[in-house]
């Protein structure tokens, strides 16, 4: 599908707004960064903003549903069962550690939204229950053994660990070697999802 110039401009501004927004949002704060100073940063007129953006809370949110949607798609556009059955754990967690490629900046104000504004946290809910799902369906295929409590409870642990050592490679720089944290978290998915007879 071929896009019109007109159209091609409009998505060329919006991507600048995007990206104005996360370097704003991640140098300043959300609370201490206002629409102007997007639009100066993505060289666009303040009524240029507001042609696209009622303020800068749709602007954040749309973002976070923009990355979301992004890191997302590959596997959940494919047939899911199929593709993640051929997927080995390794490609699945540095997946899953690809997927947060944003500034440590950028990451804690989000965070700090997510616990006090509703509609942040249903977008942050949203992401972690796709994630869930995923994970669930690679126990699905690997081991039916399992009750469904039991792959609902495997599914936190996996989640919650994935999203422990994301965190410390990405935003806490702790005194540990990121690929024997990736090796370890491997380790776990395979301990779980290969079934012992």
């Amino acid at each position: 599908m071929s896009h019109t110039p007109q159209e091609i401009r409009k998505m060329e501004t919006r991507k600048k707004l995007l990206d104005a927004g996360i370097t704003l949002f991640s140098a300043n704060g959300y609370y201490k960064t206002n629409s102007k100073e997007i639009a100066k940063l993505a060289g666009v007129s303040i009524g240029s903003f507001y042609s696209y953006f009622e303020d800068k809370k749709i602007l954040l949110k749309e973002i976070l549903n923009y990355y979301i949607d992004q890191t997302m798609s590959l596997e959940e556009n494919q047939d899911e069962k199929s593709q993640i059955k051929e997927m080995d754990y390794d490609l699945f967690v540095r997946n899953m550690i690809l997927r947060h490629e944003f500034s440590e900046g950028f990451f804690q104000q989000v965070t700090l939204l997510a616990n006090t504004d509703e509609e942040i946290e249903k977008i942050y809910s949203d992401y972690r229950s796709r994630l869930l799902k995923q994970i669930d369906t690679m126990l699905i295929q690997h081991r039916d053994d399992l009750s469904e409590s039991e792959i609902s409870a495997i599914s936190i642990i996996l989640y919650s660990a994935t999203e422990g050592a994301i965190h410390k490679i990405k935003f806490h720089r702790e005194n540990v070697e990121e690929e024997i944290l990736i090796q370890q978290l491997i380790h776990l998915f395979k301990h779980y999802m290969i079934k012992t007879t």
